[in-house]
């Protein structure tokens, strides 16, 4: 009887220590899943700083473009106008040129 007393006694520590156990490791398991949710939501924060930093960087290279498309294609047509203006410059001169020759021709025939 001392024995069969002995070891249901010690079947119930033993069945403590394995309810200890179980509760300890759930109890793990738990903090465990949690420090996972906030490793989660902290890379989802990162994630989100990192996409708002991108589209900042987006719309400003976007408009640093847009500026300088802006900047240039005004800078080209002022050039094409300063050609213009020099094709007439040269038109003109060819007049001049060719009014002057054909007083020349006509002084030098009378």
């Amino acid at each position: 009887n001392f024995e069969k007393s002995r070891l249901e006694q010690d079947i119930c520590d033993s069945n403590s220590k394995y309810q200890e156990n179980i509760k300890e490791l759930k109890d793990k398991i738990r903090e465990l899943e949690i420090k996972n949710e906030e490793i989660f939501k902290s890379r989802e924060s990162d994630k989100l700083e990192f996409d708002a930093i991108k589209h900042s960087i987006e719309n400003k290279y976007d408009s640093d473009i847009s500026k300088l498309r802006e900047t240039k294609d005004f800078e080209l047509n002022k050039l094409r106008q300063n050609i213009n203006d020099l094709h007439l410059e040269i038109n003109e001169l060819k007049t001049s040129n060719n009014n002057l020759r054909s007083e020349v021709l006509e002084n030098e025939i009378v």
